[in-house]
């Protein structure tokens, strides 16, 4: 400078074409140490698709209760893993702003773990009322009065049976049905009242149908036993007039007619039939 002027310079003056340079690596490498920052992210680029696949993944009804865990954990472990992300980088040219970001992949694992947990919830009260309908069923099938010997044979073979291994299956079912909402429980997943309410229905169910079944088991004896009785009483009743007709037809056989004695016979022939249908 000269007299507190600046010289006159040109792009194509050799100082100039240094310092451009000498910018242009600062630049260059700031923009690379820019995109490397943006590597701290390649582990989670996934979560922009990931409800999709967990979406594809509930829908498969051999997936365990140990699959579903893993899932859950891994999702867990990664939300956990973003709280370490940096809200801002700064660099010597550039500040990337994180936050937004951040918040943004925190939220998609946030809808992951929904979509994992209520597909859970969902299947479970589906699961409920299907077993409380079951256990509706056979009580039903079990209070009906039997009109005689044959439906009351069939009623007992229903509630051996019941007994033996239907039983089992529901208490079976209902235990699976209660790990599954252990799970959920353990996901710390929120429930409504209407998701506690099947499985508190079907509880119910499991802890009075012992007593329905020992209650049925002895009206069922009442039962049986009044038809033996009323079998008794008939099969004397046959037997007593049965041997009156006897009677009456040796009386005839010495000294009735034969027209009357072959009406006794008939009648007694008939009656026999009659009681043996």
């Amino acid at each position: 400078a000269v007299g507190g002027h600046l010289w006159c310079t040109t792009l194509d003056e050799q100082y100039v074409q240094e310092a451009e340079k000498v910018v242009e690596r600062v630049v260059v490498s700031n923009m690379a140490n820019a995109e490397k920052s943006l590597r701290l992210y390649s582990d989670f680029e996934h979560l922009l698709t990931e409800e999709e696949r967990i979406r594809e993944f509930v829908k498969d009804p051999a997936k365990t209760r140990e699959d579903y865990l893993e899932k859950y954990t891994t999702l867990v472990a990664t939300e956990a893993a973003m709280r370490d992300l940096p809200s801002e980088i700064r660099l010597q040219m550039v500040c990337i702003e994180c936050n937004k970001l951040n918040y943004m992949l925190r939220a998609k694992v946030i809808d992951c773990l929904e979509v994992l947990l209520e597909s859970i919830v969902l299947v479970d009260r589906d699961r409920n009322e299907k077993l409380c309908r079951n256990y509706e069923s056979i009580v039903q099938t079990m209070i009906t009065k039997p009109t005689g010997a044959g439906e009351l044979v069939d009623l007992e073979h229903t509630l051996e049976t019941f007994r033996s291994s239907t039983m089992k299956e529901l208490m079976d079912e209902f235990m699976d049905i209660r790990a599954w909402q252990e799970l959920v429980f353990d996901c710390e997943h929120i429930q409504t009242p209407q998701d506690f309410k099947g499985i508190t229905d079907s509880a119910t169910w499991v802890h009075k149908i012992e007593g329905i079944i020992a209650q049925r088991e002895a009206d069922l004896r009442v039962e049986r036993d009044g038809i033996e009785n009323r079998f008794k009483s008939d099969r004397q009743k046959f037997e007593e007039e049965l041997s009156g007709f006897s009677s009456l037809v040796a009386k005839f056989k010495d000294a009735g007619n034969l027209k009357q004695m072959d009406e006794y016979i008939e009648k007694k022939i008939s009656l026999k039939e009659n009681f043996e249908k």
